[in-house]
């Protein structure tokens, strides 16, 4: 459920530079902003979670603190309505990369209805847990993520420019790898990934049903 006060935060500058930790309440040297912002920050109308709903019996949610110090990606399902981390974002030991970018394509078209205010709010949210591999993607991701951005109505040309060098670029040393048990996971030196075969803690199968839903549903919409 995207709530009101959600809504109030999607339509700030201010939140979706945070949120992808470009720019934070203790930084000061905002010159590349046409406007700066306040140096004090922050949104309490985020104590409450934002949530969409997937698939038929799956929702993800954003959990994001107040002050920006974390920012969580939930699995919701009918057997664990208390939800499961897939990943997260902060300052000490960030873990945010989950989806691979052809995932978050779908899910960002599949949930964009649910946000007619900001259809590209869905889509921004999820590729802060996305990791670009290879020359192919960012070509892809440069693209849709510079439409994305735009669609906010939020930032200069300048502005864009400076947001897109930060957070669309490909890294080199990692790529996803494809395990016929596991799926798909994440592969290289010091990945921030909980998404891989050693680590026990990710709900590898109920991860794939999801996955299988969403497919199925994006096809039938395309």
């Amino acid at each position: 459920m995207v709530t009101d006060t959600w809504k109030t935060a999607l339509k700030k500058r201010s939140f979706w530079t945070d949120y992808f930790w470009i720019t934070e309440p203790s930084k000061v040297d905002y010159s590349w902003l046409s406007i700066p912002y306040q140096d004090d920050r922050t949104y309490p109308e985020l104590e409450h979670e934002i949530r969409f709903k997937a698939s038929e019996s799956f929702q993800l949610g954003f959990e994001v603190d107040p002050y920006f110090w974390y920012c969580s990606l939930k699995l919701y399902h009918d057997t664990v309505p208390e939800g499961v981390e897939l990943g997260w974002m902060d300052g000490y030991c960030p873990h945010p990369h989950v989806l691979r970018w052809s995932e978050i394509e779908k899910l960002g078209k599949l949930l964009s209805p649910q946000v007619p205010e900001c259809p590209s709010a869905p889509f921004l949210l999820l590729s802060l847990f996305t990791l670009i591999t290879t020359d192919e993607e960012l070509e892809k991701a440069q693209k849709q993520s510079e439409s994305a951005w735009r669609s906010l109505n939020l930032f200069s040309d300048q502005e864009l420019k400076v947001i897109l060098e930060t957070c669309c670029h490909r890294v080199q040393d990692q790529q996803w790898k494809y395990d016929q048990d596991f799926g798909w996971y994440l592969e290289g030196e010091d990945a921030l990934t909980l998404r891989h075969p050693d680590l026990k803690e990710f709900p590898a199968e109920l991860f794939q049903e999801f996955l299988h839903q969403i497919n199925n549903q994006y096809s039938k919409t395309n």
